[in-house]
């Protein structure tokens, strides 16, 4: 018996490059994207085009915020020395968090809840039992 599922196991390595090299699909994976469309590279991105981002404003505010920082860095990084650079850099910093602090206070952190889709991805739960799945 040992002989046996070592033969076979043998062929099986041997069929993948084959397999491979002919361009042909893996069954088990053409299986899977049979029983499984819903997650094709397809449908995979109708559900990306429908997406779309829940504050566009705040996004576009932590874009430029990252582009001030990032230039202000590169800046301070070509001369190590500009205590200038170094200053506006340390301005930014604190600029930022300051603004980040009235915004938290504001609208609340993120929790991981509330950045869940309306359904769980593994179980279809509602979100109002996330907690208990999984």
């Amino acid at each position: 018996m040992k002989r046996f599922v070592a033969a076979a196991a043998m062929a099986l390595l041997c069929a993948v490059p084959v397999l491979a090299r002919e361009g042909l699909p893996c069954p088990g994976a053409a299986a899977w994207a049979v029983a499984h469309p819903q997650e094709s590279d397809e449908a995979l991105a109708g559900r990306d085009a429908a997406r779309t981002f829940t504050n566009p404003l705040l996004r576009a505010e932590l874009a430029a915020r990252v582009a001030r920082d990032q230039a202000a860095r590169i800046a301070m990084l070509a001369d190590r020395g500009d205590r200038g650079a170094q200053g506006a850099v340390l301005a930014i910093d604190d600029e930022n968090v300051r603004w980040l602090h009235a915004l938290v206070r504001a609208q609340d952190f993120p929790t991981a809840l509330r950045s869940f889709r309306r359904r769980c991805c593994l179980c279809s739960s509602s979100a109002r039992s996330m907690a208990n799945c999984h």
